[in-house]
């Protein structure tokens, strides 16, 4: 076992990682008095190990909750509003909709979506109180993970 580098691999100090030069290769070792792996990594200083990192939680973006709140929003009644007047909004708010329930199927094409949202926001401005909705939407329900949105 070739350690190179050691990390705390837990927030109370029960484990340690060690990490090797041979990359995607690591050793979890229990931090056990006579545990071999471990009384070589307290020989050479347990303040060598690297502090304990959370693990990234990975946040699965919730379509249907964003389609939710954006269709019972002040924002959305604007759009269908100035869709019912205007063709190429009519024609913007429909394609983005389409592209929202592919989404919600689990068809995703975020560049496409993003650039759909984009145009709706263009064709129908959302004020500051639609926008502070809009951003809490997005974070609520993880989509703020892959879309970017540009007033």
């Amino acid at each position: 076992m070739n350690i190179t580098t050691y990390r705390w691999g837990d927030a109370d100090g029960n484990t340690v990682i060690g990490f090797t030069a041979d990359p995607g290769i690591t050793y979890t070792i229990p931090a056990t008095i006579g545990n071999r792996e471990y009384d070589a990594f307290v020989a050479i200083g347990t303040e060598t190990a690297e502090p304990y990192q959370e693990p990234e939680v990975a946040i699965e973006p919730d379509y249907m909750s964003f389609w939710v709140g954006l269709i019972t929003s002040d924002y959305y009644a604007k759009v269908k509003l100035a869709a019912s007047t205007d063709l190429a909004t009519n024609t913007s708010a429909t394609e983005f909709i389409a592209l929202l329930g592919d989404a919600k199927a689990g068809a995703r094409i975020e560049p496409i979506l993003q650039l759909s949202f984009n145009e709706l926001l263009s064709l129908v401005p959302a004020d500051p109180t639609d926008q502070a909705f809009l951003n809490y939407l997005l974070e609520e329900t993880g989509l703020s993970t892959v879309y970017d949105i540009q007033y």
